[in-house]
């Protein structure tokens, strides 16, 4: 073989050499792994005289291969556990309380050559000693508050020096004990709800803790047993307070909220203004998620008032709960769209809410429309043809639908007339429905109580002054029919000069003026008392009641509905009746009506009229007939058409304006 064949050759073997030391040496290399420098290492105590090791990850390895050795005066003995592991942590098998060990963790990967898997220890071991013991804390006592929602936990000591304390929380999803917070003190207060330590548990998941002991010592930290569990549920953290509290979500629409309390279940109420008695409105099982109701849209002028009750498992009022009902009230704004109108006289009908606006129709007198809407001082409507504006100044608005709860309304002239002389009746007036009130009484309680709108605001600035003082206006009469006025004036006017009943309406007797002996006293006598005629009680043409703009009232306390005296009944067409024997009372409603810029007669204490807008807008209109409820109303669901006794029809076929019209269950149609 020449020299050059055998340098060829010798190239050839080194090259394979180096090659197959390559295959080799390449995998061995990139399979290194190492501890981080600051690695640390727990011995935890899982009780029994059992213990798990766990340790710092090291990022490259595939697991870990673990030694653990007896150790005597510091000299190593025997080996007690050789293993490989996959995960950072590993049972410490043989491992006795208070033998003291030296543990040894070194990182593994794997690598393959040649079809086959090998293992490479890594670099950084890490070596510890570390004398395991189970540290016990005892049973902790727990002291739960309901009126701060906090659970005090305490607990024995530990016997070793240095040592601190871990608070655990069970994970439901893992079934492990997670650390909470550390203490160096054998005690903590742990505080539930939003800005606590922890949110308050749920019903079917209670709090359940527990504590340990923990001591640290160079890289290595020992922790003691898990005490016994500690359960705090939410019905322990809930207090017997309740708050209501209503936010305003639009217009005249609210949101209720209350707090959780103890309890079973939650009872909503509204405060029925008119009966004066409190409604259920809802009732929420204990543990519901919804703490909350929506009212929806509310009346204009709504006296608001709202309680929440927690009840217990068997029915138990609220006292036997220890807590009393939270409560809160509002007035709701003052608004008049949906509310019914009805024109004082024939009014255009103009494409928008200006002056010299084109005309679209005309809404006829006494017609009963509906607002949809309020502009400029116009209101939007819907006639039989058109929708458009309609002059405000000129319209009668439903006080009870638009003042709602600011006043009380009680329209006697609809079911049994007051008028009387000083309680004496007049036959076939007194205790009447007087001519003209036909349609005024509806079918569910409610009246109507027409007034023209711009006095009606006035009249609101002098029941908000009431209101302010523990009173509310009461309403006997608003627009009073001409024919009304005509036929009570007639009926009136027939008899009197004829002598007194033997007794009054009541029975009670009243104060009379002294008559010569063998005189009768008549009617007469008690109207004027050479002051006074029966034209000062009771118009003979026309009154400012016809137009809209005049009302009779009394006072009434706010909270009991109990009305002021005053120095006569109300509609007594006497001279008693006159502000000249105003009592105190009396005297007060005026003070609160000539504020509001009303003014009154002096024959009647209960009458008071806006003569600043009959100037001003040179009224002289004696509307004739009464007024009924029926026509078309809207609201949020839509059109529904109202019968003259107030109630909807639905679910029916019905001929309306000339047409078949179907309504359903709810009342609620497509208008034509």
């Amino acid at each position: 073989m020449t020299k050059p064949i055998r340098i060829v050759l010798l190239c050839v073997v080194c090259v394979l050499v180096l090659a197959a030391a390559a295959l080799f040496a390449v995998p061995f290399l990139q399979a290194g792994s190492a501890l981080p420098e600051d690695a640390q290492l727990a011995v935890l105590s899982v009780g029994g005289g059992q213990y798990t090791a766990s340790w710092s990850s090291a990022p490259a390895a595939d697991g870990y291969r673990v030694e653990v050795y007896a150790q005597d005066g510091g000299k190593q003995g025997d080996c007690l556990l050789r293993r490989d592991v996959e995960t950072a942590s590993c049972p410490l098998d043989g491992v006795e309380d208070g033998m003291p060990v030296r543990i040894t963790v070194r990182p593994t990967r794997q690598y393959r050559v040649l079809g086959r898997t090998l293992t490479r220890a890594g670099t950084g071991a890490l070596r510890v000693s570390v004398t395991p013991e189970p540290m016990p804390t005892g049973h902790p006592a727990c002291r739960v508050r309901d009126t701060d929602c906090t659970a005090a936990l305490s607990w024995d000591a530990s016997d070793r020096d240095g040592a601190t304390y871990e608070l655990c929380l069970l994970d439901y999803e893992t079934d492990r004990f997670l650390p909470l917070c550390s203490t160096d003190v054998p005690r903590r207060t742990l505080n539930f709800g939003e800005d606590g330590d922890l949110p308050l548990p749920d019903y079917e998941r209670p709090a359940v803790l527990a504590v340990r002991a923990v001591h640290r010592d160079g890289a290595v930290t020992l922790y003691g047993t898990l005490s016994e569990r500690v359960t705090v549920s939410r019905d322990n953290l809930l207090g017997t307070e309740l708050t209501l509290t209503a936010r305003r979500t639009g217009e005249n629409s609210y949101t209720l909220s209350w707090n959780e309390t103890k309890g079973e279940s939650y009872r909503l109420e509204q405060w029925d203004v008119d009966r004066r008695v409190w409604t259920v409105l809802a009732e929420l099982p204990h543990g519901s998620e919804i703490l909350t109701y929506e009212t929806g849209r509310l009346p204009s002028c709504a006296d608001c008032r709202f309680r929440i009750s927690a009840l217990g498992g068997d029915g138990r009022a609220e006292e036997e709960m220890a807590a009393a009902p939270g409560t809160c009230s509002f007035l709701t704004d003052a608004t008049p769209l949906y509310a019914p109108v009805w024109p004082l006289k024939d009014l255009p009908v103009l494409d928008r809410p200006s002056e010299g606006a084109d005309e679209l129709d005309t809404a006829p007198a006494a017609k009963q429309l509906c607002v949809l809407g309020e502009e400029n001082g116009y209101f939007l409507v819907q006639t039989d043809h058109e929708r458009g504006y309609i002059d405000s100044d000129y319209c009668l608005i439903n006080l009870p639908d638009y003042l709602g709860d600011l006043c009380a309304y009680c329209i006697t002239n609809s079911t049994a007339s007051h008028f009387t002389v000083h309680g004496y009746d007049i036959p076939d007036v007194t205790g009447t429905v007087v001519a003209g009130y036909e349609g005024v009484a509806l079918e569910d309680g409610r009246q109507l109580a027409p007034l023209l709108y711009p006095v009606a605001n006035r009249l609101m600035e002098a029941a908000r002054a009431v209101r302010d003082d523990g009173y509310r206006l009461k309403i006997y009469d608003a627009y009073r029919p001409n024919m009304a006025t005509k036929s009570v004036y007639s009926l009136a006017l027939r008899i009197v000069d004829h002598p007194l009943p033997e007794q009054t309406v009541s029975g009670e007797a009243v104060t009379l003026p002294a008559v010569a002996n063998g005189q009768q006293l008549t009617y007469r006598a008690l109207v004027t008392n050479d002051r006074f005629t029966l034209a000062n009680f009771l118009a003979t043409r026309g009154s400012c009641h016809n137009m809209g703009i005049a009302l009779d009232l009394t006072l009434e306390e706010l909270d009991t509905g109990e009305e002021l005296a005053m120095q006569t009944d109300m509609h007594d067409l006497s001279w008693y009746s006159s502000i000249y024997e105003n009592n105190a009372a009396a005297n007060r409603l005026a003070d609160y009506m000539k504020a509001a810029g009303f003014g009154g007669l002096t024959s009647e204490w209960w009458h008071f009229q806006d003569n600043e807008l009959r100037s001003r807008l040179s009224l002289n209109i004696f509307l004739y007939p009464g007024l009924t409820a029926e026509g078309w109303m809207m609201d949020e669901g839509g059109w529904r058409y109202r019968t003259q006794d107030g109630s909807d029809l639905r679910s029916c076929t019905e001929t309306v304006d000339g047409q078949r019209i179907t309504f359903d269950a709810a009342g609620y149609a497509e208008r034509p």
